[in-house]
């Protein structure tokens, strides 16, 4: 009887380990699927999200391409030697220079490539920045002016190393400026800037305003306000005349040689431009 007893609870024990194991394995099912279900569900989602971000995706601000009336694009070379007096490394003789909108891409005869900006087009001319680096691996920043005229298009600013400043001039070929200018409002007329028809653009001050006349030897500080972002001082004929800066709120021009050009002074935004005028 003992005996029998003995055999019936070890049956039953172990028939009650089975249903026990059995529960135990309904239960890690069930959990295993929740999380099986909730992960599934996470990556639903995620592919969701993504596809709503690619669908919602919108162009950068930073590039947006704002239109210019004129297009500088040209090969520019000096006509008497290398485009740039001054630089540390290989000379520069010549760039490809290239505009879209209010960006520019030039290519020197080196290889090395500048990108920057242009500015808006006043009486032909648009000031512009350029970086890039040296042939030594020195950074440079060029900022200078476009100036149009018929068919011929000149470059010329200052080429601004961290030890060294030099002078950028060069010639090029466009399509006849009046072509492009003809009809053109975007750039030409500022509208909502108050431009009143003088010279430049925006709210942007200069003083001394107005045309200046300098002696050779002369030296004349220009100050800049009521401007935003950096300015940046550029002359459209460095063979007549240098600037002691060509960023930041102050600049000097001292008269080198008779003549008369065009100091600008634009922020990014706004533009202005003084006549000075070289005598003996």
């Amino acid at each position: 009887m003992k005996d029998k007893l003995w055999t019936i609870l070890n049956t039953d024990d172990s028939l009650v380990s089975k249903q026990l194991n059995r529960v135990l394995i309904m239960k890690i099912t069930a959990v295993s699927n929740t999380h099986f279900f909730s992960l599934l569900s996470s990556l639903i989602l995620l592919f969701v999200a993504g596809l709503f971000t690619i669908g919602c995706d919108t162009q950068s601000g930073d590039n947006l391409v704002r239109q210019v009336g004129v297009d500088y694009s040209s090969l520019y070379s000096h006509p008497n030697g290398t485009m740039v007096e001054g630089n540390t490394g290989k000379a520069v003789t010549q760039m490809d220079l290239r505009q879209l909108g209010d960006q520019l891409e030039a290519v020197d005869n080196n290889g090395l490539i500048y990108r920057g900006t242009i500015g808006r087009v006043v009486d032909d001319t648009a000031s512009f920045t350029l970086r890039g680096a040296t042939t030594t691996g020195q950074d440079v920043t060029i900022v200078g002016s476009l100036q149009g005229s018929g068919t011929t298009s000149v470059m010329s600013g200052d080429w601004v190393e961290e030890l060294t400043l030099g002078i950028l001039y060069g010639e090029g070929t466009i399509e006849d400026i009046t072509n492009q200018t003809a009809g053109n409002t975007d750039d030409t007329d500022t509208g909502d800037m108050g431009d009143t028809g003088d010279p430049g653009t925006g709210n942007l001050s200069v003083s001394p305003s107005g045309d200046q006349t300098a002696q050779i030897g002369a030296t004349l500080t220009f100050s800049a306000s009521n401007g935003s972002g950096t300015y940046a001082w550029s002359i459209s004929n460095p063979g007549i005349g240098t600037l002691s800066a060509v960023q930041g709120t102050t600049t000097s021009y001292s008269a080198t040689g008779i003549g008369s050009q065009s100091l600008t002074i634009t922020d990014g935004n706004s533009t202005e431009r003084i006549t000075i005028t070289t005598i003996n």
